[in-house]
């Protein structure tokens, strides 16, 4: 629909549409834009009523003039308009514990209120608002939006009252012609917002009032909860120390021990401690020729007993294994508990561990996190830290049993007896080791085997594939050369004949070198257009084989 053609008209300090006036140019209407008379169309069938310039005007402001005095003028017959929806937001504030206090913010749901008083553009210097509107207890200035909205100017002038703007820039044509329709748009359904509010001031600050009470209520309460936590840690921190102090000799001795220099130290000593008992179970044993594997096998924290570990684990298959009905039940905690008897184990392990082993009992018992890591009172490293007796025994345990010498039993700490004999184990297994060897290089002789009959077959292969190429290279020279007989002998026998026609002019293709009487047409060989002339003559027919010999476009 044109911009030229107007929804309303004004006669006599109103507006109106079409239908309310007399058809043709006696309806007595002027433009709201320009002010030119304008002529009423009632419409006929489906076409619209308009009104529309009784003379040629380009007139472009009449239609945005009219929506925006009509709107004003329907609220003010109507003496009412929807106010849309204040939503009134709450900051985020900090507590002490660092989380974030805030509250959903709290949304006035739009309404409709009666108006006791409309006013049109009455002066609140030094601005004009569109509408003034009167409540029983407040004024609600209104901002029509057509074409521009309200400036940052005038919606700072009235931050401290109450100004909406309704925007009907995007209203459809056939809603603002259509007055009921356009009544509802204005009054109900076009997009409306707060610029500046004040209406629930007193609402806002009895929700602010009460956010920041839940606020400081919220923030005594985690300040006295961590006064508490402070205290309960201080206490904790004294009670753990109490309880640490018996052990922190057997600490610090512990952690001496575990360096690098610390660990030779006590290597050394054992070694020296314990070579009378090395030699009288090497001869017990009947170990004449060396220690068998696993005996000797370094284990994690295999010093902490106060004997070498090859006497704890010689003792171990002596006492355990060797001789042993095949079958027998060997249970890690009975072995611990038999080698920490018969040797014990350094003083500060001893101590620290029954701290640790009793720590993980009273866990248990309160349900407590240091069930699963030891005395509550030492560090996770220090208990990580702390030897037990159990782990180089089931270690050397799971080394006789990747031996062959004990198989898995029903529960991680329990074997059974497999092999008995050391000696016999090792012979079996140096001859597994034997045949595995045998058979290994059996696989390694064949695997070379086979790389030498591929290698043969691939070399085969590429004399048979040269010899091929060979071939069809020769063919391929064979056919190039036939082609370029055959071309040569066609270009002397068209161009003989063009000379015994009396022709004495010739144009050759820049491609392939054929010859022919005339340029204006494409190449019938090669299809190209690019020619340049040539003379013939005797002299040019008698050397023209020689010549296309040594062309290479005859070869294209």
């Amino acid at each position: 629909m044109s911009k030229l053609l107007i929804p309303y008209g004004f006669k006599d300090g109103r507006y109106f549409s079409p239908f309310e006036v007399e058809n043709g140019d006696h309806c007595g209407c002027i433009c709201p834009g320009c002010e030119k008379h304008l002529r009423a169309n009632h419409g006929k069938g489906r076409k619209r009523p308009y009104f529309s310039h009784q003379t040629n005007a380009e007139c472009t402001a009449g239609y945005e003039t009219a929506v925006h005095k009509v709107a004003k003028q329907i609220i003010q017959d109507e003496g009412l308009a929807y106010l849309p929806e204040h939503i009134i937001s709450f900051p985020s504030l900090l507590l002490p514990s660092g989380r974030s206090f805030t509250r959903e913010p709290l949304v006035i749901s739009g309404h409709s209120p009666a108006f006791e008083l409309v006013e049109l553009e009455k002066t609140v210097h030094p601005y004009r608002p569109d509408i003034t509107a009167h409540t029983s207890t407040d004024v609600i200035y209104i901002e029509i939006f057509v074409t521009n909205s309200t400036s940052y100017e005038k919606s700072n002038h009235f931050k401290h009252s109450n100004l909406v703007e309704i925007d009907l820039s995007q209203a459809e044509r056939d809603v603002v012609f259509d007055l009921e329709r356009f009544k509802e748009l204005v009054l109900h359904q076009a997009s409306r917002k707060w610029i500046h509010c004040s209406l629930y001031d007193d609402r806002k600050n009895r929700a602010l009032e009460s956010f920041h009470s839940e606020f400081e209520k919220q923030k005594k309460q985690e300040i006295d909860r961590l006064e508490a936590r402070r205290r309960s840690q201080e206490q904790f921190n004294k009670n753990r120390e109490k309880a640490r102090e018996p052990y922190l000799e057997a600490l610090t001795e512990l952690s001496q021990v575990m360096t690098n220099e610390g660990l030779q130290h006590r290597v050394s000593n054992l070694k020296r401690e314990s070579g009378e008992t090395l030699a009288k179970a090497k001869a017990f044993l009947g170990f004449h020729q060396g220690w068998p594997d696993p005996i000797g096998y370094c284990t994690v924290h295999c010093w902490i007993f106060n004997t070498h570990w090859i006497v704890w684990q010689a003792y171990i298959y002596a006492n355990y294994v060797k001789g042993k009905t095949r079958g027998t039940v060997v249970d890690a905690f009975k072995v611990k508990k038999d080698v920490v008897e018969r040797y014990g184990v350094m003083d500060c392990v001893f101590s620290l561990n029954n701290a640790k082993q009793a720590g993980k009992r009273q866990g248990r018992m309160r349900e407590k996190y240091y069930a699963d890591v030891g005395a509550w009172f030492f560090s996770d490293s220090e208990n990580k830290q702390i030897p037990s007796p159990y782990v180089p025994v089931i270690q050397f345990l799971e080394e006789l049993k990747r031996l062959n010498i004990l198989r898995s039993g029903a529960s991680d700490h329990l074997f059974y007896v497999q092999q008995n004999d050391l000696a016999v184990a090792q012979e079996r297994r140096l001859q597994q080791r034997r045949a595995i060897e045998v058979e290994n290089a059996k696989r390694r002789e064949e695997a070379e085997r086979l790389a030498q009959v591929a290698a043969e077959e691939r070399e085969k292969k590429r004399i048979a594939d040269r010899a091929e190429q060979e071939k069809l290279r020769k063919i391929d020279a064979e056919l190039a050369h036939h082609r370029i007989q055959t071309r040569i002998k066609r270009i002397t026998e068209e161009v003989l004949e063009l000379y015994q026609s009396g022709c004495n002019v010739g144009f050759r293709c820049n491609y392939c070198s054929s010859i022919k009487d005339r340029c204006d047409q494409a190449c019938e060989y090669c299809g190209k257009s690019h020619f340049e002339p040539v003379e013939i003559d005797k002299a040019f027919v008698d050397t023209l084989e020689h010549r296309l010999l040594c062309d290479p476009r005859v070869g294209r």
